[in-house]
């Protein structure tokens, strides 16, 4: 089912989890209200809490930023429901931290689809060419942002896509480098 689901969704398309857990479950003689499900779905994905980190100069680069005066938004692919999401941020306390969040399960298409960065864009009200977008995935992170004018930066410092990193404006080795590539200098906060 879930392949079906994601070819359903079309490149670019999100996947619609909550159907597709409806349809799981109902396969298997199961039928829960929306309050089950959602509970159900929140279960789910807070059992994966552990997996989950948040790279540890992440705040203080948010933090520098914020203090600069530099606008600052997330744009992730994540088909779990956004409310989900939003809390994450929350509890890796970055929420405040950040002036927009957009995921892909909120506006319905996942990167490098053109939509997801431009809702993100309107929230802060910048420019694409007064924007720098930074992520670890070439095609997503990097070719999709860069179509709209976008300048892009690939992070390395998780994992390093095997696309060509060439494409990318800048490279980071670590959140901190992004600071240079923003022009923001000075002390480190944190």
């Amino acid at each position: 089912m879930f392949d079906e689901a994601r070819e359903a969704a079309g490149d670019g398309g999100e996947l619609r989890y909550a159907e597709l857990m409806m349809k799981v479950l109902a396969a298997v003689g199961l039928r829960p209200g929306d309050t089950e499900l959602r509970e159900a779905l929140r279960l789910e994905h807070r059992a994966w809490d552990e997996a989950r980190s948040l790279h540890p100069d992440t705040p203080r680069l948010l933090s520098t930023l914020r203090e600069a005066g530099v606008a600052t938004g997330l744009v992730s692919n994540a088909f779990d429901p956004p409310e989900l999401m939003h809390e994450d941020l929350r509890i890796h306390g970055i929420a405040g931290l950040l002036d927009a969040a957009v995921f892909s399960s909120e506006v319905g298409v996942r990167k490098p689809h053109p939509a997801i960065y431009r809702r993100v864009l309107d929230r802060l009200a910048v420019a694409p060419e007064r924007a720098l977008f930074v992520g670890d995935r070439v095609r997503e992170d990097i070719d999709g942002p860069a179509a709209l004018g976008m300048s892009t930066c690939l992070a390395v410092y998780y994992r390093r896509d095997e696309d060509d990193h060439s494409r990318a404006t800048f490279c980071a080795q670590s959140p901190l480098e992004i600071l240079t590539f923003v022009g923001v200098s000075g002390t480190i906060a944190g």
